[in-house]
């Protein structure tokens, strides 16, 4: 499928596509640290040509593409999770079986037994 471009040339909808930053229009807010240790940031247009060429998948696939790949991401996030909140509480469950509590006033001591 083609783009349907306007008689500017440029494309009406949405699409995924390669924006270079430095651009003028192109406002970087604040960045941000995310789960994956990668530095994200909230990007503001305001007039912004973006070329053709620049267009990674043809509308108006973009933004379903886009939507898949954010949920496959989502889904394995959340399955590593799980796996990690499973083997917290193995390891948790296996110390507490050997060992015993005994509580004086407000400190809690663990001794192996």
């Amino acid at each position: 499928m083609a783009c349907q471009k306007n008689e500017l040339g440029t494309i009406d909808t949405s699409a995924i596509t390669v924006v270079d930053t430095s651009e003028e229009g192109v406002n970087n807010k604040e960045f941000f640290e995310s789960i994956d240790g990668t530095d994200p940031a909230e990007v503001q247009f305001s007039d912004v040509t973006i070329p053709i060429a620049n267009l990674i998948t043809e509308s108006p696939q973009g933004r379903p593409n886009a939507t898949i790949h954010i949920l496959r991401e989502r889904l394995c996030q959340a399955a590593i999770s799980i796996d990690m909140a499973i083997f917290t509480f193995r390891i948790t469950a296996e110390l507490l079986k050997n060992t015993s509590t005994t509580r004086t006033s407000s400190q809690l001591t663990l001794q192996k037994g």
